[in-house]
């Protein structure tokens, strides 16, 4: 046995895998990991008596996928391991999402093979390296520690299927240095080489930049996701505790109450809330990814004295404070798919809070009018609406071509895009850039310019904007 092979079984015993006697399939591409997965799977020491099957999926997308197939095949005859070759049919070679599209086909037929042989485990040749790609990638979108995890050595893959990961402490050169000395050969997919993917850039820009600061960068970043996936192991068994004395459940919105929430440590709170989106959203068959900003906008809202505010949160989610509790709900269906079509706005209560996380921005509007009047005028943040449009359907969304806006002192409208342009907003942002309706009509350009509508006169429906960019900006109730 290589000292590759002992370390790998090390690893397998260590996070139980799977067990002597097991029935395993090994997922192999032809690249240098899956090849050298099976290579060290055909070294098991005899007391393990596994059951190794191999199995590939043809994408159909890839021109060269016939000749992976074949170099697979020819590396499942050298080492004597039985082969199932699955081709998706179905899978769209066009269309967005074409890489995570392909993932999920490729698993589910995985798990398919899986099944058909009678295997406990699809083992895949993931990396420490793919793991401190992983690890940086979330990261940098603003993960939180949970997702900084990154990929654990084990999980559920079917009901009676785990997808296992042995090599997730190897490194890449030394699984290329292994078959060197073995005289195999692999495939290498030369989309891992351009710079069009973000996990390519990482893997070529900013890994070998950090790696001039620290060589050990790979296994830095690897010990990190270890620790966290313990942490987070931890705060399951708290959160299962403070779920089940403090939130009630009732359908597609569940409650909990504002005392006992604000008595727990903000950690456990912050974790709580995202355990509560996650249920709601499960129960009303959709996934949804709260970011910090909407935590933090849920947990301020339930720590408060004021009552009577509610939150637009993604996906259709909305969480409403009443009196001493809190409700996160779902809408119904046909108001969840809105967010996907382009037209669609954020509603804004009165009183409310609207977080628009892709503009940019957060907006509330309270019945509470200033003491003096505002003076409108192109940049501010906040107007005054007469008060009959407390009722109106107050919407935030992005600007569109076409869209016209009545302003102060003159008789007919102007062109929203007309406004910015005028404002320095280059054309490409444009359409990003966020207006208020009421009823269908904009009465304000956030940022720019308020419409005639916007009187600044008291009483009426005060509405303040901030740029969460902004210092201070979540800040709102000056707390």
């Amino acid at each position: 046995m290589s000292t590759l092979s002992a370390r790998v079984f090390h690893y397998v015993r260590r996070h139980q895998l799977f067990s002597a006697h097991a029935t395993i399939v090994a997922a192999v591409s032809g690249g240098g990991d899956s090849t050298a997965l099976l290579s060290v799977l055909a070294e098991a020491p005899p007391t393990m008596r596994l059951r190794v099957h191999a199995a590939h999926v043809h994408h159909g997308i890839r021109v060269e996928a016939d000749e992976d197939e074949s170099a697979v095949r020819s590396l499942c005859d050298r080492l004597g391991v039985p082969l199932v070759c699955v081709r998706l049919a179905t899978l769209e070679p066009g269309g967005p999402a074409l890489e995570s599209r392909a993932r999920a086909a490729r698993y589910a037929a995985l798990g398919r093979v899986a099944e058909d042989v009678g295997a406990s485990a699809v083992l895949t040749g993931h990396t420490l390296d793919d793991q401190a790609e992983t690890v940086l990638m979330r990261l940098l979108r603003g993960a939180g520690p949970d997702a900084l995890a990154a990929m654990p050595p084990i999980r559920p893959m079917t009901s009676s299927v785990s997808l296992a990961r042995p090599l997730l402490a190897e490194r890449r050169a030394q699984l290329r240095r292994y078959l060197r000395t073995r005289a195999i050969e692999w495939r290498e997919d030369v989309t891992n080489d351009g710079a069009f993917a973000f996990r390519n850039r990482i893997r070529s820009r900013v890994l070998p930049l950090l790696a001039e600061e620290n060589p050990r960068i790979a296994s830095s970043l690897g010990h990190l996701a270890e620790i966290l996936r313990d942490e987070a192991a931890f705060w399951a068994t708290r959160v299962d505790e403070a779920f089940a004395t403090v939130v009630q459940e009732d359908g597609q919105r569940w409650r909990f109450d504002c005392r006992r929430f604000a008595a727990l440590p903000v950690a456990l709170q912050r974790r709580l809330i995202q355990r509560i989106a996650d249920g709601v959203a499960r129960t009303a068959g959709m996934d949804v990814d709260l970011g910090f900003v909407h935590v933090e906008e849920v947990r301020r809202l339930a720590t408060a004295a004021q009552a009577g505010r509610e939150i637009e949160l993604p996906r259709g989610l909305r969480a409403r404070r009443v009196g001493w509790a809190m409700e996160i709900g779902a809408y119904s269906a046909s108001r969840r798919e809105q967010p996907h079509e382009p037209n669609w706005g954020v509603s804004l209560a009165v009183p409310g809070r609207a977080l628009v996380v892709d503009m940019g921005i957060l907006v509330e509007a309270s019945l509470t009018a200033p003491k003096e009047p505002l003076e409108i005028a192109p940049g501010h943040w906040r107007i005054v609406l007469p008060a009959r449009f407390q009722n109106a359907d107050l919407r935030i969304r992005g600007a569109r071509a076409g869209d016209r806006i009545r302003l102060p002192g003159l008789s007919g409208h102007r062109l929203v895009m007309d406004l910015l342009a005028e404002a320095g907003v280059s054309r490409w942002d444009r359409a990003d850039a966020p207006v208020l309706t009421a009823n269908g009509d904009v009465v304000w350009v956030l940022g720019v310019r308020a419409g005639a509508e916007a009187s600044g006169e008291a009483p009426g429906v005060l509405i303040r904007a901030w740029p969460l960019e902004a210092s201070g900006a979540a800040d709102i109730d000056g707390t």
